[in-house]
């Protein structure tokens, strides 16, 4: 994305390799998250707090 694509690439690189995914968050990751919500699949969850982040270990 835009926002990572503004991180020096070093730290990227050194992000990526220390996460378990060895990859940052994808924007798909964000859409299929909400889709789920929005499905009935989802009707157990009640106040809980999903990260979307690819396990990423930098930034904020």
């Amino acid at each position: 994305t835009r926002m990572t694509a503004a991180m020096p690439l070093t730290l990227r690189e050194a992000g990526r390799r220390m996460n378990s995914l060895s990859q940052g968050g994808q924007p798909v990751d964000v859409a299929e998250t909400i889709a789920w919500y929005c499905s009935p699949a989802s009707s157990g969850v009640n106040g809980n707090v999903v990260r979307v982040c690819g396990q990423s270990l930098i930034g904020r």
